[in-house]
């Protein structure tokens, strides 16, 4: 659902991206219970509620930020979940607040999305885990987020896949930062998210876990080539696009950093 004409309330967030520095240090590895939805900040409890925001470069600004509340239980195709409220802010020139639930689940190893139901062109669709490409737009993710040895780093500051994960365990612990979001320090377990196969078409997710597996930064990458075209807007490849942003390259793919997404909490307690 997208309702253009309601004015969106002030954001519970800095307009500006707050300064961000990230620094490895020497503590033992630890692992964490992941029971966040992937990348989506919230946790498919009954009584969770999350905010989360999006800050796009060149100068880093807000661009949108989310609310997410699990306000009941719910069934779909007879799997037992929670239903999670959740409101889209989208700022810029064409302000929009989009409404629309999304519906999950906790097993004792794995978060599972269940559904989606959005209003779209008009109408509302539900989207399920029984529907053809749910699971490659949603899908599911493993609780336990831990250092594997699966990727190897280079000289060059470059890595290599040496390791062999478990079955879906695509999210591997890194190493221990310490990661300063303006005035807030937090310990966390940095992680790399990537499919076992990749290429400079793939994505890949960054993110900083503190001790309770909440989820305080992660990073958009883009392979150099994602949706790159022969035509049209989109023909230059995201290391050109911005050729000032990090990168991290796997196995001779770069991986060009898109976007930051913090959550209320790296933005202070009252968030």
């Amino acid at each position: 659902m997208s309702d253009s004409s309601a004015l969106i309330p002030t954001p519970p967030f800095p307009r500006l991206r707050p300064d961000i520095t990230i620094t490895p240090i020497d503590e033992p590895l630890f692992e964490v219970d992941w029971r966040e939805l992937a990348w989506w900040f919230g946790i498919p409890e009954v009584g969770d509620h999350t905010r989360w925001a999006v800050y796009d470069p060149p100068a880093w600004q807000l661009t949108s930020y989310c609310d997410m509340q699990s306000v009941r239980p719910a069934l779909v195709h007879g799997i037992e979940g929670v239903e999670v409220a959740t409101v889209d802010y989208e700022l810029g020139e064409e302000e929009r607040i989009n409404p629309w639930s999304l519906f999950a689940r906790l097993t004792d190893s794995r978060v599972q999305y269940l559904a989606t139901l959005s209003i779209q062109n008009g109408a509302r669709r539900l989207f399920t885990l029984l529907d053809e490409g749910f699971d490659a737009d949603w899908g599911e993710s493993r609780r336990l987020v831990r250092h594997t040895g699966r990727f190897t780093a280079q000289p060059d500051g470059s890595y290599r896949q040496t390791g062999t994960p478990q079955p879906g365990e695509t999210v591997e612990g890194m190493d221990i930062c310490r990661v300063m979001i303006g005035n807030y320090a937090f310990t966390c377990l940095h992680v790399l998210d990537v499919a076992y196969a990749f290429n400079e078409h793939s994505i890949m997710m960054e993110g900083y876990l503190d001790r309770d597996g909440r989820t305080i930064l992660c990073r958009r990458y883009n392979g150099r080539q994602w949706h790159v075209t022969t035509e049209g807007a989109h023909r230059i490849s995201w290391d050109e696009r911005f050729p000032e942003n990090q990168r991290l390259v796997i196995d001779g793919v770069t991986f060009v950093h898109w976007y930051d997404c913090l959550s209320g909490r790296a933005c202070g307690p009252s968030k």
